[in-house]
């Protein structure tokens, strides 16, 4: 079963699921100005642009996710997915301090983090 909804509001946590998936906005205010024009001028501010830095909706996301996430056992292990930007250092960090062990960033053909 897969669902769509912003943040967790429209989620039961009493229906737990394997895997949380999410594309943040993840901007910060000034890599937003840095943006090329044909982003900028496309895009909803709103899609992009995430408080704290760029880090404010990872940080609700980790913090709400394992209310939502089946409990770990020896068939299921609760993931959370996310897209990064190059400009998230920090997100391993803010993770694992959620409660969530292991933690892998890949990197996409460009050699960026994502």
């Amino acid at each position: 079963t897969f669902m769509v909804s912003d943040l967790f509001q429209a989620l039961d946590s009493s229906q737990p699921f394997d895997l949380i998936i999410s594309n943040p906005p993840y901007l910060s205010d000034e890599s937003y100005q840095q943006v090329s024009k044909e982003v900028s001028v496309w895009e909803d501010k709103h899609a992009l642009v995430a408080p704290r830095y760029g880090m404010g909706l990872y940080e609700r996301i980790v913090a709400k996710a394992p209310d939502f996430l089946l409990p770990s056992d020896n068939d299921r292990v609760p993931q959370l997915v996310f897209e990064i930007g190059k400009d998230q250092d920090g997100i391993e960090e803010i993770i694992k301090n959620g409660g969530f062990k292991a933690v892998m960033v890949y990197h996409d053909l460009g050699g960026l983090r994502r």
